[in-house]
């Protein structure tokens, strides 16, 4: 057995691998592999954030992952990630622990790296919870007729983005970025796809010749026979300030004549609060009285790689005036460098790592929780309340609390 960077001659093997693990798109099409093989083709030879990795037995592929370099912002910092995409096993391979084997050289890989946390889609989440990964924000979608997005006025700012506004829409998202948990770096590639693809209709407020938001869509055909019946389908919303959402919104809103529903995914729990009618299509009631507004789901999943390196970049001010030594018993049963106990001082508003010595309280969790807690999906006080992890002194939860205080992690990279 061998994990490798797979070369250019094995990637007939690689199409023929992926194609049985991804049969919902119609890879077994000639005309389909070929497209595909070229985009892996070239990404593997043009895309230094992207690596295209095979497992082999006995020299053959037969199996297949994706590594994604990113950049993180998390904890008012930039700090390393790695995602991982397009696993896949060969059909006359499967559980036989291939995919296993491959999440744990990928686990490797970025500890060896420098990242901090590893991310990823699932497919099943409860594999990979097993595997250490803790879950993210979920992710709701909601269908809101447009006259029921607010009109708030102008919408003169608004204007088509096309390929030369590509460094100002950079710009726009990478200073949201700084303002929000979770985001990851937008890479050249991704930047690029966006403009390549013709089916995307890209529009900004501009204003002083500054993109404070964009709205990334396409159009959706309705169910049947009809062409009358279009919906909107966001997938980017990005804004800067109220002024900008005011616009995106009022654009939204001049659309009841022609769409029937702007179909939007958010992270953002609070975003019903938006509406005057934030029903969807369902005509769905929820006992006692409550309407379906969206439906939801389980999504990304994020892992700490080294606990050290996690704890160390918590080492911000902290807003409590209590000195206290905990001692965290950390369960890792995948990583064994991560299973172990750690001791931490909090000392004048700040966290540091201690070598040995007491301590006066202790945590027990697993490696799951806290790196959901890491990321701040879930907070200390409704892990404690859920049972998902233990502490010998109640009293000093809110402390516990301030060390990870975060606002929910939003992911809009996919990879």
């Amino acid at each position: 057995m061998s994990i490798k960077l797979i070369p250019t001659e094995d990637f007939d093997a690689l199409i023929n691998v992926v194609s049985g693990a991804y049969t919902a798109f119609d890879y077994h099409i000639p005309s389909n592999q070929s497209v595909l093989k070229e985009r892996l083709l070239h990404i593997q030879n043009e895309d230094p954030t992207i690596s295209l990795y095979g497992y082999y037995k006995n020299e053959k592929l037969v199996g297949s992952m994706r590594f994604h370099d990113y950049e993180i912002h998390l904890h008012n910092q930039k700090l390393k990630a790695g995602g991982i995409g397009l696993v896949a096993v060969d059909l006359l391979n499967k559980k036989e622990k291939i995919a296993k084997e491959m999440l744990i050289y990928f686990l490797k890989h970025y500890q060896e790296k420098g990242a901090t946390v590893a991310m990823l889609y699932p497919f099943r989440p409860d594999f990979y919870k097993k595997m250490g990964f803790g879950f993210g924000t979920k992710m709701n979608l909601y269908k809101i007729k447009p006259e029921n997005f607010p009109s708030r006025g102008s919408k003169h700012n608004i204007k088509y983005l096309t390929e030369k506004d590509k460094e100002k829409l950079l710009e726009c998202y990478n200073e949201y970025c700084l303002l929000t948990n979770g985001l990851l770096n937008k890479t050249q590639s991704e930047l690029e796809a966006i403009f390549k693809n013709p089916a995307n209709r890209i529009i900004g407020c501009e204003i002083d010749g500054k993109i404070l938001g964009y709205c990334i869509f396409n159009f959706q055909k309705g169910e049947g026979t009809s062409f009358l019946i279009n919906d909107i389908q966001v997938k980017e919303l990005v804004y800067l300030d109220t002024k900008s959402l005011n616009e995106i919104f009022t654009f939204f809103n001049s659309q009841s004549d022609q769409v029937r529903y702007i179909v939007i995914n958010t992270q953002d729990e609070d975003f019903y609060h938006l509406f005057s009618d934030p029903r969807n299509d369902t005509n769905h009631l929820i006992p006692f009285v409550y309407h379906e507004s969206n439906t939801s789901g389980v999504g990304i999943m994020y892992r700490v790689l080294d606990v050290m390196r996690a704890f160390q970049s918590l080492g911000k001010k902290i807003d409590h005036n209590v000195n206290k030594i905990i001692r965290w018993n950390i369960f890792d049963s995948l990583l064994e460098e991560n299973n172990k106990s750690i001791i931490t001082e909090i000392k004048d508003g700040r966290l540091e790592l201690i070598e040995k010595g007491s301590f006066e309280l202790e945590i027990n969790i697993d490696i799951t929780n806290l790196s959901s807690l890491y990321v701040g999906s879930i907070s200390f006080s409704k892990l404690i309340n859920l049972g998902l992890a233990e502490i010998s002194d109640k009293t000093v939860i809110p402390l516990v609390e301030t060390i990870f205080k975060a606002t929910k992690p939003l992911c809009m990279s996919g990879f």
